[in-house]
C-alpha cells in the first residue's frame, strides 16, 4: 500500500513539473517571436558597415539574418561564409557596435 502511494505521489509531481515547463517554453516562445523581424535592406546595410569597420569583408560571403528588437535594441544576425568556415556576429544597429561574436 505504501510503495504504491510513494508511486502516485512521485507520478502526480513529474507530471506537474513537465506541465511547468511546458507553459515556460511555450510563453517564452511567443514573446520571443514577438521581436523577431526580418531585416530591411537599410538595416542589413548599416550591420555591413558596422562590420566592415572591424574586419575586411572582401574575401567573405556575407547574410544578414533577422533583427530581434528587444526593450531599446535592434540586434541583426549576420552570418560570414569564407570557405567552410562560418562565423555569426549579433550587432547592435542602435549603438553601432558588434555584440557577440
Amino acid at each position: 500500500m505504501k510503495k504504491l502511494s510513494i508511486f502516485w505521489i512521485v507520478l502526480l509531481v513529474l507530471i506537474v513539473l513537465l506541465a511547468v515547463n511546458l507553459l515556460f517554453h511555450l510563453i517564452y516562445f511567443n514573446t520571443v517571436n514577438k521581436n523577431i523581424r526580418p531585416a530591411s535592406e537599410s538595416e542589413k546595410q548599416k550591420a555591413i558597415e558596422i562590420l566592415n569597420q572591424s574586419l575586411n569583408l572582401s574575401d567573405y560571403q556575407v547574410k544578414a539574418g533577422n533583427v530581434y528588437a528587444p526593450n531599446n535594441k535592434e540586434l541583426v544576425q549576420v552570418e560570414l561564409i569564407k570557405g567552410n568556415s562560418k562565423k555569426h556576429y549579433l550587432i547592435d544597429l542602435r549603438e553601432s557596435r558588434i555584440i557577440r561574436k
